[in-house]
C-alpha cells in the first residue's frame, strides 16, 4: 500500500451546552481514499424512563415510609420533583450513579388516614430540554390501626 501524500486533520471545538465535537481525519490513508472520525460528547439527552420501585401499595397509618423514584438515561441528570395529587411537596434526597445515567430520589414521610387514596407522583425532567417531563403514579392504600 502506497501512503504518499498522507494528511491528518484533528479539531476540538466546543459547543453551546458544553458539547465538545472531537474530528480527526487522515486524508490518503489508504490508496483507495480517506476516512474520518467524530466523537461528540456532551449532548443533551432527555430522561428516557422514570419509576417509583418502592414500597407496596399498602401503608400503615402512623409509620414512616420511603418511597424510592428511579430515573435513567438523562443527561446531564434528570431533575426529580415529587407530588402528592396536584400539591407539590419537598424534594427527596438525590443519590447520583458514578456515570451520571441513574437518579435516585427518596421521600420519607408519615402516611395518615387522609393519605387514604391519594396519587404520589414522580416526575423526571431535563432542565436543560423543554417538554423533557415524564412521571410515574402510585395511589397507596393506607390501614388505620
Amino acid at each position: 500500500m502506497a501512503r504518499e501524500g498522507r494528511r491528518q486533520r484533528a479539531e476540538k471545538t466546543v459547543l453551546p451546552g458544553n458539547v465538545t465535537d472531537d474530528f480527526l481525519s487522515l486524508g490518503d490513508f489508504l490508496e483507495r481514499g480517506s476516512f474520518s472520525f467524530r466523537c461528540v460528547r456532551g449532548l443533551e439527552v432527555r430522561p428516557l424512563d422514570v419509576r417509583i420501585i418502592s414500597p407496596p401499595h399498602h401503608l400503615s397509618a402512623g409509620r414512616k415510609v420511603t418511597l424510592e423514584c428511579e430515573s435513567t438515561g438523562s443527561r446531564p441528570r434528570a431533575v426529580m420533583t415529587w407530588w402528592k395529587g396536584s400539591q407539590k411537596i419537598q424534594t427527596g434526597n438525590e443519590v447520583i450513579s458514578d456515570n451520571g445515567n441513574l437518579t435516585l430520589s427518596t421521600l420519607s414521610f408519615v402516611p395518615n388516614a387522609e393519605d387514604h387514596g391519594k396519587k404520589f407522583t414522580c416526575t423526571a425532567k431535563n432542565p436543560s430540554l423543554p417538554d423533557s417531563l415524564i412521571e410515574d403514579t402510585r395511589t397507596i392504600t393506607v390501614h388505620c390501626k
